[in-house]
């Protein structure tokens, strides 16, 4: 069945795939739309701001709101290449 196949598909435990898989969405959200972290967390299946901040935290070594400000700032795109 899919639980058999699934670790040959991905080499991480199902849980791990659907947290990387939710912060990269958060990423891409935070690179390309105008919504709130709170938003961003919320449409990416996260249970409240501070589950995906502590996540965001983890992978990115700095807070969402963090990222999305350094984002915003002219000139600085390309400090960010994770």
């Amino acid at each position: 069945g899919v639980p058999a196949v699934f670790p040959l598909l991905h080499p991480a435990i199902p849980m791990e795939y659907l947290m990387d898989y939710r912060i990269q969405a958060a990423k891409k959200f935070l690179e390309t739309t105008d919504l709130t972290v709170t938003e961003i967390a919320l449409r990416c299946g996260f249970s409240s701001n501070p589950a995906m901040y502590k996540m965001f935290q983890r992978v990115y070594k700095c807070g969402p709101g963090q990222r999305q400000r350094h984002l915003r700032q002219p000139g600085d795109e390309g400090a960010w290449k994770v």
